[in-house]
C-alpha cells in the first residue's frame, strides 16, 4: 500500500510539474521604436516684435499623450534664424500600427495659442519635422 501510495504521488507531481512548466506562447512583439527630431526657426525678420513666445514640442498616438513639452520662452524677434536652427530629437516606443501626430504648439502673450502639426504614418520610424516659424 505504501509503494501504491508513493507511485499515485509521484504521477501526481509528475502531471502538476510537466502542466505548470509549459511554457507561454508569446505575442509577437508589436513594438517599435520612433525617433522624431524637431527643428525651429524663423526665416522672417521679427526684430521689432517684443511679445513673448514659448514653444512646445507635441507628439501623440491613439491612446495618449507620448511628449508635450515646454522648449523655452522666448520674445519673437529672438527665434533663431535658419543658421542657428534648435534641434530637439526625442525616441518613442510605440505599436508598430500606430500613426502619430507630432509638432510643434507655440503660444505668443496676449495674442493666443497655434501649432504646426505632423501625422506621421505607421511604419516611418525616423522623421524630421521642420517648423520655418511665420
Amino acid at each position: 500500500m505504501t509503494r501504491y501510495r508513493l507511485i499515485v504521488i509521484a504521477l501526481i507531481s509528475l502531471v502538476l510539474s510537466l502542466s505548470a512548466c509549459h511554457k507561454d506562447r508569446e505575442q509577437p512583439n508589436n513594438k517599435v521604436e520612433h525617433k522624431i527630431q524637431y527643428v525651429l526657426y524663423t526665416n522672417e525678420d521679427f526684430s521689432d516684435d517684443e511679445h513673448n513666445i514659448t514653444f512646445s514640442v507635441f507628439a501623440r498616438d491613439n491612446d495618449k499623450t507620448l511628449l508635450d513639452s515646454a522648449i523655452t520662452t522666448m520674445k519673437v524677434k529672438e527665434i533663431p534664424s535658419a543658421a542657428n536652427k534648435i534641434i530637439i530629437e526625442k525616441t518613442f516606443v510605440t505599436d508598430a500600427s500606430t500613426p502619430l501626430l507630432a509638432g510643434f504648439v507655440y503660444e505668443i502673450d496676449g495674442v493666443g495659442v497655434s501649432w504646426n502639426l505632423d501625422s506621421i504614418p505607421a511604419g516611418q520610424n525616423i522623421t524630421t519635422i521642420e517648423y520655418a516659424f511665420k
